[in-house]
């Protein structure tokens, strides 16, 4: 819940960066939901504190660090990069066919077009691959994580090469012309930095203060990619408060407009068209047909400004397809599932794989002033393959290793 609220403080904080600009005015309804929401997540936590009452942080076992053999890290960054190449050249081929010239700076922007407006995607085996590299990805980084909090005396400069796997992702993905693997990927290290440091070491004020700064200098990070990746993306000129307000502010200035709009209370479960995506898209598959399902929502005019956004929190998807008890329910399960997990870890003092699973689903917290995540994602194909590769990684170079 101290996730959830910070979340929306900080959405809350960049929207008012700009609503008078914009022409905004929140309404009582649209606060009342959102708390509504958030009390939620509260009484959810409540609970499951009652259910564990003896959940007390269980201090991890002595490990040494992990250290894959030259040889394997040479091979996995190779493997890394001939994808992030492959991945370019059918990135560069999609900008082509929606206009893109040789030589222009705009191929980020001519690649979004392809890939949003005009349905086209990337190959079988490019995707596959880049589903690879992404659990690559979380394994180097959280090979890094582990060996920078849990083992002691410790050369950290030595384990700055488990990170350039996580970048190459990251640039990979910035080809897209998409920023959501940044907040993955650094609320990914956070939550991990944070359980396997506090796990392994007292509770002082020195340690308190040191996840402190890391929090700082990783929220930092992101406020600076995102920037930068808006530039490339198109939005060059835009002030860093119109990029951060639009982004991070824009999603509840758009709720507020779906909630002028009505909310009903009068949905059935047999709905979810657009919350259960990653099911609906799953099931298609199976089925054998072509799925099109998409998560992209209706753009909304922000106030009266002429700015468009297509975020609206999490909140939106569950009052669109549920009504306000389906908000509830929903919210109640996201919460549930996020609280048991958190519990499990606290109580155990040996390295898992849950470890790893749970710091990816933690975007979905992190995320959830923007855009909805754990039903839209957490069946979908990326997910799955995500969770197979990075289990399979885990078994090969972590499991034996520790």
């Amino acid at each position: 819940s101290f996730i959830t609220v910070s979340v929306f403080l900080l959405s809350s904080l960049f929207l008012s960066l700009k609503v008078k600009e914009w022409g905004v005015e929140i309404t009582g309804k649209t606060i009342l939901i959102i708390l509504l929401f958030i009390f939620v997540f509260f009484i959810t936590e409540l609970l499951c504190q009652t259910i564990y009452p003896n959940s007390k942080k269980r201090k991890l076992l002595q490990y040494n660090d992990i250290q894959l053999s030259k040889s394997v890290i040479i091979l996995l960054i190779g493997l890394s990069i001939l994808i992030l190449y492959m991945y370019y050249i059918q990135i560069k081929n999609i900008a082509v066919s929606s206009g893109y010239n040789e030589g222009e700076d705009l191929l980020i922007q001519y690649a979004r077009l392809g890939l949003l407006q005009k349905g086209q995607t990337t190959t079988l085996l490019i995707s596959i691959s880049s589903l690879f590299l992404r659990s690559l990805a979380y394994l180097n980084l959280f090979i890094f994580t582990f060996n920078i909090t849990v083992p002691k005396d410790v050369n950290k400069k030595e384990n700055i090469i488990y990170l350039l796997i996580p970048i190459i992702y990251l640039i990979q993905y910035s080809l897209s012309g998409s920023r959501g693997a940044y907040i993955e990927f650094l609320s990914f290290f956070l939550i991990l930095y944070i359980i396997l440091y506090t796990k392994s070491n007292n509770g002082n004020r020195y340690n308190k203060l040191k996840i402190f700064s890391y929090t700082i200098i990783t929220l930092l990070v992101l406020i600076i990619v995102f920037v930068y990746l808006g530039n490339l993306k198109g939005w060059a000129g835009k002030s860093i408060t119109d990029t951060l307000s639009l982004y991070f502010g824009g999603s509840i200035a758009a709720l507020n407009n779906f909630v002028g709009q009505g909310v009903h209370n009068n949905h059935s479960f047999d709905s979810g068209l657009e919350t259960f995506l990653g099911v609906q898209d799953l099931f298609n598959r199976l089925n054998g047909n072509v799925s099109n399902v998409t998560r992209i929502l209706p753009f909304t005019e922000i106030g009266n400004s002429g700015v468009m956004t297509n975020v609206y929190t999490a909140i939106r998807r569950y009052l669109s397809d549920f009504g306000l008890t389906g908000l509830i329910i929903c919210s109640m399960i996201v919460s549930l599932f996020n609280n048991i997990m958190y519990t499990y870890i606290k109580r155990s003092n040996k390295i898992n794989f849950l470890f790893i699973f749970y710091a990816i689903n933690a975007m979905m917290i992190f995320y959830q002033s923007i855009d909805e995540q754990f039903f839209v994602s957490f069946l979908n194909i990326t997910q799955i393959f995500t969770f197979l590769f990075s289990y399979i990684l885990y078994y090969i170079f972590i499991k034996r290793e520790i």
